[in-house]
Parts: C-alpha cells; structure tokens; sequence
C-alpha cells in the first residue's frame, strides 16, 4: 500500500512542477496573508486558503518548531502567490 506525497514533499524531491517553490513563514500580515522567504531568498506575500489556516492559528514559537515550511504557487501578476501546503518545522525533522 503506497502513500501519497505531500506537495511539500515533491517540491523537496525536484518532482513538483517549476512554479511551486519551497519557503518559510516570516511574518503574518492580515486576516490569511503572510510574507514568506522562498528558498531562494526572496519575499514574497502570499495568500494561505482557509484549509490551511488552522495549521497558522495552532502555531506556537518554541524549540520543537521554529517555523512553518510552505510549498508556494507562484502565479503570474496581478495574481499573488498561494501557499498550497503547509507543516510546522523545526530542529528536529521536518522539510529545509
């Protein structure tokens, strides 16, 4: 019985199309926008869909997870970016 992979994870793999990047949480916006640093470096605010907020909501800064790694779509202006899958991450495990 396989399991399916998380989009985070093909992203880490190189299997996900190009426009899906890897980054983190820097800073939380407004309502569901967030700034994330992609891997790359660069910022970029994104959108987070209401599916996904509880994992933002539930967040707590700490030793065991420092940060929240986010697979985000990049889509071409005026659209802005989508965080399409998230996971808390820290020290120990985790993506990055």
């Amino acid at each position: 019985m396989s399991m399916k992979q998380s989009l985070i994870e093909l992203v880490v793999n190189g299997l996900a199309p190009r426009r899906f990047q890897m980054g983190r949480i820097t800073q939380f916006l407004r309502r569901n926008l967030f700034t994330v640093q992609l891997h790359d470096g660069q910022f970029v605010t994104a959108v987070m869909p209401s599916n996904l907020l509880h994992i933002a909501v539930n967040f707590r800064h700490g030793l065991r997870t420092r940060y929240i790694s986010v697979a985000v779509e990049l889509r071409k202006p005026p659209r802005m970016a989508r965080i399409v899958d998230a996971m808390e991450s820290g020290l120990c495990g985790g993506v990055e």
